[in-house]
């Protein structure tokens, strides 16, 4: 319709306007109907025809304010994707850098918990160390004492002996004095 406006061969595009104008009725296609409509305005227009400028008007201002009404409720949906969009992003950053801290978390109980099982082990080598060093004291000391309990079996035995023999000496003495 519009190629023929163009030539100015209004007749013609008047025809094809209307035609495609109903055939976009028939399909319920708005947005198609609305273009229809918008160059039957301009034909209607250009050629005079008020009345029928009249009738499609009306039906052009509905189908703008229906596509303005869609237009809106897509913008809306964008905006709120964008909206949604946006929040889920600082939600991952929020749940990364919580991520990142729960992570720092864990190495450092893992840590404490090396640091204490190292300590753990430290105590452990050094009281088997300080046990087997009373071990090897008691030992030493038993053996000492074994020793010196030999040592001095043997002075007793010695003292014994030279307790007997100053008896004997002392008995003979005296009997050598008796007579």
């Amino acid at each position: 319709a519009m190629a023929h406006y163009g030539k100015q061969e209004y007749e013609e595009a008047e025809r094809l306007g209307e035609e495609a104008f109903a055939c976009t009725q028939k399909t319920g296609q708005d947005l198609q109907r609305l273009k229809a409509a918008k160059s039957l305005i301009n034909i209607y227009l250009h050629t005079g025809m008020v009345e029928k400028l009249k009738l499609v008007f009306p039906i052009y201002e509905d189908l703008q304010d229906r596509n303005f009404d869609i237009e809106k409720q897509k913008n809306y949906a964008r905006i709120e994707a964008e909206f949604q969009n946006k929040r889920k992003e600082e939600e991952n950053v929020l749940l990364k850098s919580q991520q990142i801290q729960n992570v720092t978390t864990i190495r450092t109980q893992r840590l404490h918990v090396i640091a204490l099982l190292i300590l753990g082990v430290l105590l452990a080598l050094v009281s088997l160390w300080a046990y087997r060093m009373k071990l090897t004291q008691t030992s030493l000391l038993e053996d000492r004492v074994e020793e010196r309990t030999q040592e001095l079996n043997l002075a007793n035995r010695k003292l014994e002996k030279s307790n007997e023999e100053l008896e004997q000496f002392a008995y003979i003495a005296s009997h050598d004095l008796k007579q």
